[in-house]
């Protein structure tokens, strides 16, 4: 056997033998170190609340004007014919990032586009409704984002009843 090979052949048992002295040692399931509770898909890397559900803790109807949604452009209140503002808090606080997507409230399976967070919170949303007669006999009422819905899409969708429309 040549020096060479006899040099590379130790190289190789040396570099097995630190790589194997460098391992974590495997501990025993009922280890002190080892971590047992539940890990909450938000705390997964990589999930963010923009790639959750977006799940609704309350929704309000009422009339919109100028005192309700001041954000509300002019000429869309007057061509309203008794317009709505809706109202949802969401369960868990959304966080906006300069390059994320945004929310948007589903009502009635229609996409409002104006959907805006109420300025001061972060789990609150507004948008609204051009005329009262948008109002069915059940209204169901979700929120995703944007960009993402079939992932984030409400999974237990609230419903406002003609009777809960505030005048």
């Amino acid at each position: 056997m040549s020096t060479t090979s006899s040099s590379r052949a130790s190289a190789l048992v040396f570099g097995a033998v630190l790589l194997a002295a460098c391992q974590a040692p495997e501990l025993a399931p009922d280890h002190p170190a080892i971590d047992r509770r539940p890990v909450a898909v938000a705390d997964v890397p990589g999930r963010t609340v923009e790639h959750l559900p977006v799940e609704l803790r309350s929704v309000e109807v009422g009339p919109l004007d100028r005192a309700t949604a001041p954000w509300t452009r002019e000429e869309a209140l007057e061509k309203a014919r008794d317009p709505l503002l809706i109202e949802v808090v969401t369960a868990r606080p959304l966080e906006l990032k300069p390059d994320s997507s945004y929310p948007l409230i589903v009502w009635n399976g229609r996409k409002l586009p104006r959907t805006r967070i109420v300025p001061g919170t972060s789990d609150r949303l507004q948008a609204y409704l051009i005329a009262r007669s948008e109002v069915q006999e059940r209204n169901q009422v979700q929120v995703f984002w944007e960009g993402r819905e079939a992932e984030t899409i409400t999974r237990k969708p609230l419903f406002v009843l003609p009777d809960q429309v505030r005048r």
